[in-house]
């Protein structure tokens, strides 16, 4: 239904965090908000297919290598302990 899809996309905004450089080369940093730490960070390409997935507890600032990455649109998409998540648009351009 509609309102789902609704509260679907206001999910997707309750994990705060930012990226930079964007777009990146060769490192991407990812930082949390406040006193947040991701549980599961995961890249996933235009097309829909997995490139990265990492699942930790206590990250708040993590330097992401995207040397090996094609140049492209990516999702980063992050979430807590909570199943909360946050989603950002990555671009890789070198």
């Amino acid at each position: 239904t509609y309102n789902s899809v609704i509260s679907g996309v206001e999910n997707l905004e309750t994990v705060k965090f930012r990226i930079y450089p964007n777009p990146a080369q060769e490192v991407l940093t990812i930082e949390m908000s406040q006193d947040q730490s991701f549980k599961m960070l995961m890249v996933v390409s235009y097309e829909g297919r997995e490139v990265l997935s990492l699942e930790d507890n206590s990250i708040s600032n993590y330097q992401l290598d995207v040397s090996t990455f094609p140049n492209g649109m990516y999702l980063l998409i992050v979430s807590d302990e909570q199943k909360n998540q946050g989603l950002k648009k990555l671009i890789i351009s070198r």
